[in-house]
C-alpha cells in the first residue's frame, strides 16, 4: 500500500508539472512579446463544450485474448483564447465500462472487470479548417476496477482483498473533431490508459503492467460558441461589417480602415495618406491634372509637359542647376558652375571627350586616345605617348628616346601613314631618317632574330589585304638588307586584316591598323 501511494504521489506531481507546461504554452504570446496578429476566433475558443461519447474497451492483460467491451463518458472542455490556430484547453470527464478476455489456459477462462473512472488533463488542438481540428489529450483518471468472472462473480485475489482496487492512470488520447454547426460537432478518439498495476484482470504475472485502450464516438455541444464568418477578427456579435472580405485590416467595429478619411477604404484605397478635405480619384489619390506625379494640391506649376520630370514642386527638374531643365539636359549630372552648352554638357575644345574642366591637357591633337584625365595614353609608361611611341611595349624603367625606343628594344612599329607614300608599298624617302635609326640599334646586337608582320585595316577583299601587307614588310626587309644586316636574321609574313590593335570602324582606328611591325623573335 505504501508503494501505491507514493507512485501515486510522483502521478500527482507529475500532473502539476504538465498543467504549468500547459499554462506557459498558453501565455506564451504575452511571456515571450510576441508581435499581435489578427485574432482568429473559433466556436470552442473562451466557451465551454459538453461532450457523450461511447465506445469500446481494448485491454492488454495477461490473458491471452482481448474482448471489446462497452465504454462510454461525459466531459466538459474549456479552451482558452489563444485567439490563434492552436487550442489549448481544460477538459475534465468521468465514465464507465468494461474490460474483458478470455484464456483457456487460465482459470477461470474469462473475466469482466467493471471500470469506473473520472479525471482531468489538458489539451492541445490545431485548427486545419473552420471544420476540421485534431487534437491531443494528456490527462491523469481516478480509476475504480472490479475483476469478475462471466456470471459476475468477484474473482479469487479481489475477493480475498489482495490489491488495492483504487488506481491513477495516466490518459493519452489523440482526436479529431469535426464541426456540424456552431455549437454542434461530432468527436472520434483514441487513446491508451497506462495502469500502475497488474491486477486489472485479477491475475498479477510477468514485467507488464495491465493496461488498455479505447475508441470513442460522441457530440459534443458548445456553449455560447463564438464566431467570425468572415475571418476579420471581430466575434460576430461585435462585427458591423459581417461581409468584409477576407484578409482585410478592420477596424473595431469590423469594417474596413479608412485611414486618411477620404471616403475610399484602405483596400481600394492606392493612396492611403491623402490630406483631408483634397479631392481625390475613385483609387484614393488626389487628383493630378498634369500628371506629373505631384498633386494639383502641391503643384506650383500644374501645365508640365507630359512625362517630363518634376521636383516636388511639380516643377521642371534641373538636378545640376546648370540652367538647363533635366528633360532637355543630356548631360544632367554636370558639376556646378561647369560652363555648358545648349543641351546642357560641358565643353570639349579638343574634342577628346574629356570636357574642359576635367581635361588636364586641353590641346590633345584629334583622334589621339586619352586617359582619365585628358593626357595622350601611355601605356609603357616611357614618358611618351603613345601616338608617338614606336616602341609600345618598352619597360617603363629604361631610358627611351624621343621616339619611345632603347637600343635593346623589342618591337618597333612602322606607321603606313608616316614610313610610306601614300597607296603604294614604296618606303617615303622623308622616313630614311627614323629608319637609319632603328638599323643603328639592330646592328648592336648582330645575331638577334626578327620577324617582320606587314599588317592591314579591314576595307576590301581579303586576299589582296594579305598581299598587300606581305609586300610592305618586303619593303621595309629591302631596306634592312640594303644597309648591311644579314638577311638569314629576318622572317617575313603578310598577315592582312587579321589581327587589328583598333577599332575598324572609325577612321583613326583603321589608320592605326595599317603598320608593319619589327618583332625581336630571340
Amino acid at each position: 500500500m505504501k508503494s501505491n501511494f507514493t507512485l501515486s504521489k510522483k502521478m500527482i506531481d507529475l500532473f502539476v508539472k504538465i498543467s504549468i507546461l500547459f499554462l506557459l504554452v498558453q501565455n506564451s504570446n504575452i511571456l515571450f512579446g510576441q508581435p499581435k496578429e489578427k485574432k482568429i476566433f473559433h466556436p470552442l475558443m473562451g466557451s465551454i463544450s459538453l461532450s457523450i461519447e461511447t465506445g469500446t474497451t481494448i485491454g492488454y492483460t495477461d490473458y491471452t485474448n482481448s474482448k471489446l467491451d462497452f465504454v462510454w463518458r461525459i466531459s466538459g472542455e474549456y479552451f482558452f483564447n489563444t485567439f490563434t490556430n492552436h487550442l489549448v484547453g481544460f477538459r475534465g470527464f468521468a465514465g464507465s465500462g468494461m474490460l474483458g478476455g478470455n484464456d483457456i489456459r487460465k482459470e477461470p477462462k474469462d473475466f469482466k472487470t467493471d471500470l469506473r473512472f473520472f479525471g482531468a488533463g489538458f489539451t492541445y488542438g490545431y485548427i486545419i479548417s473552420n471544420k476540421f481540428s485534431p487534437t491531443i489529450t494528456t490527462a491523469f483518471s481516478y480509476l475504480n476496477f472490479n475483476p469478475k468472472d462471466r456470471n459476475g462473480n468477484q474473482l479469487l485475489n479481489n475477493e480475498n482483498s489482495l490489491y488495492n482496487k483504487n488506481v491513477v492512470n495516466l490518459v493519452l488520447e489523440a482526436g479529431l473533431q469535426y464541426s456540424i454547426t456552431k455549437n454542434f460537432s461530432v468527436k472520434l478518439s483514441y487513446g491508451f490508459n497506462f495502469n500502475f498495476n497488474d491486477w486489472l484482470d485479477d491475475i498479477n504475472k510477468g514485467s507488464q503492467n495491465d493496461l488498455f485502450s479505447t475508441i470513442y464516438l460522441g457530440l459534443s455541444y458548445t456553449i455560447n460558441a463564438r464566431e467570425d464568418a468572415d475571418r476579420d477578427g471581430v466575434d460576430d456579435s461585435e462585427d458591423m461589417c459581417l461581409d468584409t472580405p477576407e484578409g482585410l485590416e478592420v477596424d473595431k467595429n469590423g469594417c474596413p480602415t479608412d485611414t486618411d478619411k477620404d471616403g475610399v477604404p484602405d483596400y481600394l484605397d492606392q493612396c492611403s495618406n491623402t490630406p483631408q478635405n483634397v479631392l481625390v480619384y475613385d483609387n484614393g489619390c488626389p487628383l493630378d491634372s498634369d500628371r506629373d506625379g505631384v498633386p494639383d494640391f502641391a503643384d506650383r506649376c500644374p501645365n508640365t509637359p507630359p512625362n517630363v520630370k518634376v521636383n516636388r514642386n511639380g516643377c521642371a527638374q534641373d538636378s545640376d542647376y546648370d540652367g538647363i531643365a533635366d528633360y532637355e539636359d543630356r548631360c544632367p549630372e554636370t558639376p556646378r558652375g561647369v560652363r555648358v552648352d545648349s543641351v546642357g554638357c560641358p565643353f570639349d575644345s579638343d574634342g577628346d571627350t574629356v570636357p574642359d574642366f576635367a581635361d588636364r591637357c586641353p590641346n590633345t591633337p584629334s583622334g589621339v586616345q586619352v586617359n582619365n584625365s585628358g593626357c595622350p595614353m601611355d601605356s609603357d609608361r616611357d614618358g611618351i605617348p603613345d601616338y608617338l611611341d614606336k616602341c609600345p611595349n618598352t619597360i617603363s624603367r629604361n631610358s627611351v628616346d624621343s621616339d619611345g625606343c632603347t637600343d635593346t628594344f623589342q618591337e618597333y612599329i612602322f606607321r603606313v601613314s608616316d614610313s610610306f607614300n601614300e597607296g603604294t608599298t614604296n618606303l617615303n624617302p622623308n622616313y630614311y631618317n627614323e629608319l637609319i635609326k632603328v638599323v643603328s640599334r639592330m646592328k648592336k646586337t648582330p645575331n638577334a632574330k626578327w620577324r617582320i608582320e606587314g599588317h592591314t585595316d579591314d576595307k576590301g577583299d581579303a586576299q589582296y589585304k594579305k598581299i598587300l601587307s606581305l609586300q610592305r614588310a618586303k619593303s621595309v626587309f629591302e631596306y634592312f638588307i640594303s644597309q648591311g644586316l644579314r638577311e638569314k636574321n629576318f622572317e617575313i609574313v603578310g598577315l592582312g586584316k587579321d589581327f587589328p590593335i583598333a577599332d575598324n570602324n572609325t577612321a583613326e582606328g583603321r589608320k592605326l591598323n595599317r603598320r608593319v611591325v619589327l618583332i625581336r623573335a630571340e
